[in-house]
């Protein structure tokens, strides 16, 4: 191995091919592939004062490189950010598909799915209800076994790795705990079969506000605390790769921010880090790109902000005199609405192009407000025709008019 200048004597330049034979032989404490080495700070100053009960922290901000930088914009539905990592780690660290199926006699769930997850970022996978994204993830450790199709963790087959939990943490079901059990004993046992100490349980005890209720049975727990007991259970081995499915479910508004800082933090430090969620709001905060699927196919695999872009934009106009703006405005590829407070809903126009023919034309405006859609309704619109599940927003009324004359 060869020495890249400019690191500390204990960091080195491997390729990806050593490293692979390297890592399960020698163990992680000699091979870094990390190319910003972290601190030696123990976890107990990086939540200086200690957290409140069921607080947990985040990883600290002194881990994140320092040439930390937001991923540049690429192709709509198939962009590709920037990388903070050299090229070495790139190869190493990530989550990717090869054209994986899966088929339960004649349905198929996940349909010639490709796609790679890339350190350095939040990922956010997702999809309506029944869209493949549990499966997906389930064929990615082996509890499905595909039908066409590979993935790979680091570049390997989960069920290759010779220490999995150092490879990849998973939050699938945070129910799947003995409910007889204490918290500790719960990832005692997890760490004790897979070679770790008892002070890492701690450590992950303390990062996820657990600390006080460690030696509590589970089944006492609520979702939240669950929840957070099953995220201490992906982070138990310290890995590259982390993959959680709806990780926010049960958490209240602290804990949601919370597990949003904790992501980017460790997304921040080079990790690959995959989520599935539900909550746009929370995705739109936490995710720098999404992948996202509809009946088992991959609908987009984009930035947020390129996904939001990609729907188009309204412009709320008030004015005294709103149907002569109206005329005005209306035209090829203008569509100008008028909604029941009598403000005008223009898209295919500018703020700026509809000020300027407003004021030429000597018509007042008391409002001029560009509406950008959210992230929800881009996916929404994104996903329109993926829905297996359709719902009514009205109250069904079971008695019809035959019942009543029948009565």
């Amino acid at each position: 191995m060869r020495r890249t200048p400019g690191l500390p004597q204990a960091q080195y330049a491997v390729s990806a091919r050593v490293a692979r034979v390297l890592l399960p032989r020698r163990g992680r404490s000699e091979v870094t592939l990390s190319s910003t080495p972290k601190t030696a700070e123990p976890q107990a100053n990086r939540c200086r004062g200690g957290p409140p009960a069921y607080h947990g922290c985040s990883s600290p901000q002194s881990l994140r490189p320092d040439d930390a930088a937001p991923p540049a914009a690429g192709a709509v539905w198939t962009s590709t950010p920037e990388f903070r990592l050299p090229l070495t780690q790139r190869l190493w660290i990530m989550i990717e598909l090869e054209h994986l199926t899966k088929q339960y006699d004649a349905k198929t769930v996940v349909d010639d799915l490709s796609f790679t997850v890339q350190p350095g970022i939040v990922t956010g996978f997702l999809g309506p209800n029944g869209a493949g994204k549990s499966t997906t993830m389930r064929m990615i450790v082996g509890l499905e076994q595909p039908t066409a199709g590979t993935s790979s963790v680091n570049g390997h087959r989960y069920v290759d790795q010779q220490a999995p939990m150092h490879e990849i943490g998973v939050l699938l079901e945070a129910g799947a705990v003995h409910p007889g059990r204490s918290a500790r004993n719960h990832l005692l046992a997890m760490a004790y079969t897979n070679g770790i100490g008892a002070g890492r349980v701690d450590e992950v005890l303390d990062l996820v506000g657990l600390t006080e209720v460690a030696r509590d049975r589970v089944g006492a727990f609520s979702l939240g605390m669950r929840q957070r007991l099953g995220i201490a259970s992906a982070l138990l081995g310290d890995p590259q790769t982390l993959m959680l499915d709806e990780p926010v479910n049960g958490l209240d508004p602290e804990g949601i921010r919370w597990i949003r800082e904790l992501l980017r933090g460790l997304a921040g430090e080079g990790r690959t880090v995959l989520v599935s969620s539900h909550l746009m709001t929370e995705m739109a905060m936490t995710a720098d790109q999404l992948v996202i699927v509809g009946r088992g196919r991959l609908l987009a695999d984009v930035s947020v902000d390129e996904l939001v872009a990609s729907s188009a934009s309204s412009v709320r106009v008030r004015s005294p005199q709103a149907s002569a703006l109206r005329l005005l405005l209306a035209g090829d590829g203008v569509t100008v609405t008028t909604e029941p407070d009598g403000t005008l809903d223009v898209t295919g126009l500018g703020a700026e192009d509809i000020g300027s023919r407003a004021a030429a034309a000597s018509l007042v405006l008391h409002e001029l407000t560009t509406q950008q859609v959210s992230l929800e309704q881009a996916f929404m619109d994104l996903t329109e025709d993926s829905l297996e599940f359709h719902g009514s927003t009205t109250t069904a009324n079971t008695t019809t008019t035959q019942d009543k004359k029948a009565a």
